[in-house]
């Protein structure tokens, strides 16, 4: 079975609300919300995996981020590997760099978006 390694960064903005992306259209899971991320190239460091995704998709320059929790998910086409890191600090404003709809999250109210692909949901819960 394929696996996927990819990161995840969670965001949290002034009101303590986490920022969520949509799926775009074409991808597997398309139309589900997540936290944004992305998979790990070749040669490439998580960190900077989390840098250039964040960049890429939604314009921020991360400073500084933790590393939180590595999390294996089964879905029924595939594994993902997801290295969770939690984005402490950054430069610039957030904004959709792809077309995604992003919105921001009341973590104690995970039911305002749907649906929310599991593997972000299982993170969302460990918040």
């Amino acid at each position: 079975m394929k696996t996927i390694h990819a990161v995840i960064g969670v965001v949290f903005n002034e009101k303590k609300q986490i920022l969520v992306s949509k799926r775009l259209e074409g991808k597997s899971y398309e139309g589900y919300w997540e936290l944004p991320g992305g998979k790990v190239e070749p040669g490439e460091q998580p960190n900077e995996t989390l840098e250039r995704e964040f960049f890429e998709e939604v314009g921020i320059n991360i400073i500084e981020a933790d590393f939180l929790k590595t999390i294996h998910y089964q879905y029924p086409e595939f594994m993902v590997t997801l290295e969770v890191f939690k984005v402490n600090r950054f430069t610039g404003k957030v904004y959709s760099k792809e077309g995604q709809e992003l919105a921001w999250l009341d973590p104690n109210n995970l039911s305002e978006i749907s649906p929310l692909l599991p593997a972000s949901n299982e993170i969302l819960e460990l918040l």
